[in-house]
């Protein structure tokens, strides 16, 4: 495994050491230091006229970012990296120092867009992130169910008018295609009867430990509730059945997808419910990010200005949800 050179450094009086293996680690007296804020504040406070870009023109996340920071200030070995990695290149901007709010609403390779980190990571701005629900789901729960944000009639009219629809439309399957609900489910076979069950005697677990799918594990669910503790971020999920949840909303356990029929993409409910929530909880719309593929996308109908964080994998034609998943996880949750 190739190993750069530890990288000692004084900012604000104190003395950073940046150790790259596989990601870079950065430590001030033997404490792990967030990654990105401190390099980014090194590069501006110390005015190192360079910006790193990759060969589409956008900002490097963080592992990349602090791995050519090192190469190009510590190793000198730029020339090698490039050759070793033609897709890539180290690019230098003699310019005025300024803040980054543009947003991409189709990130390249394995980049997001290019993100406001000093706003992001301040702990009192409002932040609100939207992921997809999952077909995976864990069983059981308790009876009583306890949360459920958007069960309001007079603030989300349109959305419980959709719920009511979608759930007529739900059980209708169950007569008019009951294969629909063949499938693996922990381990065992289940079939229409065993969805059936649970509408008629429900047990409720909330949405972030319902969904068991590559956004729900692997450590994002206690990011998830970490941050929303102590970054101000919101969670909201969109849900086949419920069109959005807020994350810690109680649920059953359910099998639609959110393309079936086109349900969710016919109609405004969803957009217009992720809208009044962020008037009623003042989050600013630079804010508020996505990771969402196409079908999730077209329920959700998201504003432009709304930051989408859905990795592309280079010589894929379609967006992959492994890295967008990894990407919530490594770079921009523990960075909040």
């Amino acid at each position: 495994m190739r190993r750069i050179n530890e990288h000692e450094f004084v900012l604000s009086g104190e003395t950073y050491r940046l150790t790259y293996y596989e990601k870079p680690v950065l430590t001030k007296f033997g404490i792990e230091q967030k990654i990105k804020p401190i390099l980014r504040n090194y590069i501006e406070v110390n005015n190192f006229p360079i910006q790193l870009v990759n060969s589409n023109g956008n900002e490097e996340v963080t592992y990349t970012l602090a791995r050519k920071i090192l190469e190009y200030f510590s190793n000198n070995d730029s020339k090698k990296y490039k050759t070793e990695n033609p897709k890539f290149e180290i690019q230098t901007h003699f310019k005025k120092k300024t803040t980054r709010n543009e947003v991409s609403k189709t990130p390249v390779s394995n980049e997001p867009a290019n993100l406001n980190w000093d706003k992001i990571s301040n702990k009192v701005t409002k932040k609100l992130l939207v992921i997809a629900c999952s077909d995976a789901k864990i069983p059981g729960g308790e009876e009583v169910k306890t949360i459920d944000i958007f069960n309001n009639i007079e603030t989300y009219p349109n959305l419980i008018n959709c719920r009511n629809v979608r759930n007529v439309h739900y059980e209708g399957l169950f007569a008019n295609n009951p294969a629909y609900f063949n499938k693996s489910r922990n381990g065992f076979r289940v079939n229409v009867n065993y969805f059936i069950q649970q509408v008629q005697q429900p047990l409720y677990l909330s949405a972030v430990k319902r969904y068991n799918g590559k956004f729900y594990k692997q450590g994002l669910r206690e990011l998830y509730i970490e941050k929303n503790t102590d970054s101000n971020l919101h969670i909201l999920i969109i849900s086949g059945l419920y069109g959005v949840l807020e994350f810690r909303d109680t649920i059953i356990d359910y099998h639609l997808k959110i393309d079936n029929t086109n349900f969710w993409a016919n109609r405004t409910c969803i957009h217009d419910a992720i809208k009044k929530y962020i008037e009623i909880n003042d989050i600013s719309n630079d804010m508020v990010f996505y990771s969402l593929s196409e079908s999730y996308c077209s329920a959700l109908k998201p504003l432009d200005i709304w930051t989408n964080l859905w990795q592309a994998r280079v010589g894929y034609r379609n967006a992959n949800s492994t890295i967008s998943a990894e990407y919530l996880r490594n770079e921009f949750l523990p960075n909040l």
